[in-house]
């Protein structure tokens, strides 16, 4: 069984730069399934990354990769936050 699944599994690498929508975990009933789009600062251990919105806020966590879905930007400064979401964001932290 578990030699079946690492043949399937593949890891993935995002690039830094890259705009992507995350998955909204604490969803409610009106809510979208995805927030963003976010630009990916770095990369992080166990494939986690630091994000940032469009406004440049950086976020105190790091999201894993499997949160993520590809966010259609065609240039950077046409980015507008589709979400206002003060809870992952603190502008005060570096």
């Amino acid at each position: 069984m578990k030699r079946c699944y690492e043949k399937k599994f593949t890891l993935k690498k995002y690039p830094t730069g890259r705009w992507d929508m995350v998955k909204n975990e604490t969803r409610k009933k009106y809510d979208g399934k995805f927030l963003g789009p976010f630009k990916i600062l770095y990369n992080g251990s166990f494939q986690t990354y630091k994000l940032a919105t469009a406004a440049g806020d950086t976020q105190r966590v790091l999201i894993n990769y499997n949160r993520f879905q590809i966010g259609n930007v065609a240039t950077e400064t046409t980015v507008n936050s589709w979400i206002e979401n003060t809870v992952l964001f603190d502008k005060s932290y570096n």
